[in-house]
């Protein structure tokens, strides 16, 4: 993988400075978005992601998908990457949303989450 992105100017002047990000995670974000010359707006890769509401509700069958379950599942593998390295300030975003759930759930919201 470090031979086709080597010299990838994303990889060389930001990606690998970024502690969680491998040369594997960093090729598969190449080959799903590229430069992101395709998405005029941070929330049309979003979409595409499956991360905005409407992905979030998960899929049904008989249904057609508005998202590509690939972007999904690598856009999971980074943020579990992040959790997982104590990547700041990811990290620390993480920690605070866990905090506000787990709040939410002793106090039995309507909105808390279902499980941990």
């Amino acid at each position: 993988m470090m031979h086709y992105i080597e010299h990838e100017p994303i990889w060389t002047e930001w990606l690998q400075h970024i502690k969680g990000i491998s040369t594997i995670l960093t090729s598969n974000l190449i080959k799903t978005f590229g430069y992101c010359e395709n998405f005029k707006y941070v929330s049309s890769i979003w979409r595409y992601c499956g991360l905005d509401p409407d992905g979030a509700k998960g899929r049904k069958h008989g249904e057609k998908i508005h998202y590509n379950p690939k972007a999904k599942t690598l856009s999971w593998k980074i943020a579990d990457s992040f959790i997982k390295q104590r990547t700041q300030p990811y990290r620390q975003i993480y920690d605070t949303e866990k905090q506000r759930q787990l709040a939410l759930m002793e106090q039995n919201a309507p909105n808390a989450p279902k499980n941990k």
